[in-house]
């Protein structure tokens, strides 16, 4: 007979990581990649807003990724790992005259990763179910008035 298990039955141990970080063509890529892969799992989206978000998953700006839809630009390398682009919403102060009327440009602040595919659902996951559950919190909770 098999035993359901439900994720609070399993006792995990947290688990630290510090990820290595170099650089590419002037870039600096934050290296996601030393991560043992039997440590990723998913995060319970019951208490997400409780725990902080654990150290093996990147972080990312959920504004950021919702311009994206919750799908980073990521790329393949040989390897197998990929090459992750997190956008962070940056407002530039200098105003921008276009059909006579000036307004601020909002930019964006690149980050770059390199993880595996494990780690990059765990990661997609995680946010996803983050933001659903900050948008079922009332509006004065959610916006931090509360």
């Amino acid at each position: 007979m098999v035993k359901r298990i439900e994720a609070e039955d399993i006792k995990l141990e947290e688990y630290r990581f510090s990820p290595t970080v170099y650089k590419i063509n002037n870039k600096e890529v934050i290296d996601f990649t030393g991560i043992e892969h039997d440590k990723i799992f998913l995060v319970n989206k019951k208490d997400i807003l409780n725990k902080p978000r654990p150290d093996w998953i990147p972080e990312f700006d959920s504004d950021g990724l919702s311009v994206d839809s919750y799908l980073p630009v990521c790329a393949k390398d040989e390897d197998g790992s990929y090459f992750v682009i997190s956008k962070k919403a940056v407002e530039i102060d200098t105003c921008i005259k276009q059909n006579y009327r000036l307004y601020k440009k909002n930019a964006f602040e690149k980050k770059y990763y390199r993880m595996s595919l494990n780690l990059l659902a765990a990661t997609v996951d995680y946010y996803i179910k983050y933001r659903r559950a900050e948008m079922k919190l009332p509006d004065a909770e959610r916006r931090g008035i509360v």
